[in-house]
């Protein structure tokens, strides 16, 4: 999870190093306005190499960095994103006292909400997941049943209630599975497929069984 002060940490080293080729920049400018003044005939073929070279150092050792950061950003905005989808859902179907229904197309990045009658109106705006936070599989609690994985459909009861399932998010920065508690609709960022596959089938029995 990207934390405040991991962000912070990015923005302070980022600005850091532009304040370095800041001076870097400086330096070269005046080198160049002094060899101006010693040789009106403009700069020599050294002084250009040496001026893209050190551009080229900062652009190699910025780029890391930024990247990095960038990558955690779009991370973190991706699984907010569907977190909130999940929300939406659960309130739309108490609000209207209906079965609203949840369809998630992981190969175009799709995810829309639709009444449960035949004509399936969509409720709300269909939603284009951020083309870096793409759903690599999605898993239903034990017992399921019709379940399509390539086009999933999660019923909402008109109590905010759903079927526990879980997606696999994958970003450039990681892996990350967010499982969604079908009651509550409490949400779980697990790492780790076996943590997955022993929470839902906790999840999935039945409460005589439980300790």
């Amino acid at each position: 999870m990207l934390t405040t002060e991991s962000k912070r940490h990015g923005i302070r080293k980022s600005l850091r190093m532009q304040h370095l080729f800041k001076c870097i920049a400086l330096c070269c400018c005046a080198s160049a306005i002094q060899s101006s003044k010693r040789n009106a005939k403009g700069f020599t073929l050294f002084e250009l190499i040496a001026v893209i070279l050190l551009l080229a150092i900062f652009a190699a050792a910025v780029r890391g960095p930024v990247v990095d950061m960038m990558d955690r950003i779009n991370t973190r905005n991706g699984i907010e994103q569907i977190k909130t989808i999940d929300r939406l859902l659960r309130l739309e179907a108490q609000r209207s006292g209906n079965v609203i229904q949840l369809h998630i197309d992981p190969l175009e990045g799709v995810i829309k909400r639709t009444d449960s009658s035949e004509e399936l109106n969509i409720i709300g705006q269909v939603i284009q997941l951020n083309p870096t936070c793409r759903i690599e599989q999605i898993q239903i609690a034990p017992g399921q049943e019709d379940f399509d994985e390539l086009n999933a459909v999660i019923n909402c009861s008109p109590q905010g209630a759903t079927p526990s399932y879980a997606l696999q998010i994958q970003t450039p920065a990681r892996t990350t599975w967010l499982l969604f508690a079908g009651l509550t609709g409490q949400c779980y960022e697990l790492e780790s497929e076996d943590t997955l596959a022993s929470v839902l089938d906790e999840i999935s029995r039945p409460w005589s069984e439980l300790d």
